[in-house]
């Protein structure tokens, strides 16, 4: 997983953070930021998108890029304006290397996403879902028939006693639950 110390995003391309100085210095001119304020107010979580962790600006909407090693947030955006311009406590997960590691399996970083609340157990089945490609399902034997395809089901209006629904053209059998599904 990326944290501030790696890289920053501008216009979705890696930037090292050494090159971001001048752009930095320019929007620290803009808003009155005191780095040496106090920590007060609601903490806020940290959270993982596109393999990036995070921290989004309850007051603006605002993100940084965040690093545990530094558990405070300051919004470059609006100087934390709804708490007084003081730093917010960033709340991370106790197991945030484990996340890390999982969200770095995925093949795409635009999967390598977690909000609190999701467990490593919850990351680990997704990954499976993940690498075990698409879900097949097999329609029953029965279908192969030719019969059954090459037209538009017609069905009647009310069920059988049983709730299933028969096409008055080849037979294929429907249970009214599909129908009530939007199937």
């Amino acid at each position: 997983m990326r944290d501030a110390t790696h890289y920053a995003v501008v216009a979705d391309v890696e930037v090292p953070v050494e090159q971001l100085a001048a752009f930095a210095a320019a929007r620290l001119a803009t808003v009155p930021l005191n780095p040496s304020a106090a920590t007060g107010g609601d903490a806020v979580a940290v959270t993982a998108n596109h393999g990036r962790w995070i921290v989004t600006c309850p007051d603006c909407g605002g993100a940084l890029l965040a690093h545990p090693a530094d558990r405070r947030f300051l919004c470059v955006d609006c100087g934390n304006v709804g708490n007084e311009g003081k730093y917010r406590r960033v709340i991370w997960p106790a197991d945030h290397e484990e996340i890390g590691e999982l969200l770095d399996a995925r093949p795409d970083r635009a999967l390598r996403n977690w909000q609190p609340g999701e467990t490593t157990g919850d990351l680990r089945t997704e990954n499976e879902l993940l690498t075990a490609g698409p879900v097949l399902l097999e329609p029953p034997p029965s279908w192969a028939d030719p019969k059954w395809h090459g037209h538009t089901h017609r069905y009647p209006r009310k069920a059988d006693a049983d709730g299933v629904k028969v096409c008055r053209d080849c037979g294929l059998p429907t249970h009214v639950d599909a129908f009530e599904a939007g199937s």
